[in-house]
């Protein structure tokens, strides 16, 4: 250790960090490795969700497609007598297991004949589709949800 006297002062340097410093420093960095890895797993979570529901989507336009060139008298199209049901997941007029991208994904779809919205409107079929792809952090279902609307007479 080398001591100076400048003007009349004394002068003490050093060319190095205390332990203290070096610990402050390597504090904050653990912290800011923590946090950055905590934003990568949020964002990679969100990004599977989001992915999931893309998918979700195009499934239920999949489905949409098809329910618009099958004949009216196809069974997939079929009510199951209960036209306030559009909304009904718990018990569905039909349902089916789909894979798509290597996940599994639940589709079910209702069916009211002569109801468009809710209004009664002869000659249409509603179709409203529902793909579930998980749940959510409180446990509620992650629906996506479509309506395809169409004549009877096709």
């Amino acid at each position: 250790m080398c001591i100076e006297v400048v003007g009349g002062r004394k002068s003490n340097n050093r060319d190095g960090m205390t332990l203290v410093e070096i610990m402050v420093a390597l504090t904050i960095l653990v912290f800011t490795i923590i946090f950055a890895a905590r934003l990568g797993q949020e964002a990679s979570a969100l990004n599977r969700r989001a992915k999931r529901e893309a998918d979700a989507k195009a499934i239920a336009f999949q489905f949409s497609e098809i329910f618009k060139t099958l004949p009216p008298s196809d069974t997939s199209l079929k009510n199951d007598g209960d036209n306030a049901d559009l909304d009904d997941i718990t018990t569905p007029d039909h349902e089916r297991e789909v894979i798509f991208s290597g996940h599994k994904f639940h589709v079910m779809w209702d069916v009211a004949d002569d109801r468009l919205y809710d209004s009664l409107v002869v000659g249409v079929k509603t179709i409203r589709i529902h793909v579930i792809w998980g749940r959510d952090e409180n446990g509620n279902k992650l629906d996506y949800a479509l309506t395809v609307v169409r004549r009877k007479n096709l």
